[in-house]
């Protein structure tokens, strides 16, 4: 539910200092995760 806490923090943020610190999370956090749904969805499929 990190990322939804993220998205909702984020939404009317207009904080360059957050988006950079959004970035960052996404890239070593949900990058990962989301790779692993598209491929465990491709196989599905």
């Amino acid at each position: 539910m990190d990322i939804i806490e993220d998205r909702n923090a984020t939404l009317h943020t207009y904080n360059e200092n957050k988006a950079r610190e959004m970035v960052d999370r996404i890239k070593s956090r949900y990058f990962l995760a989301f790779a692993e749904l598209l491929a465990k969805c491709k196989s599905e499929a």
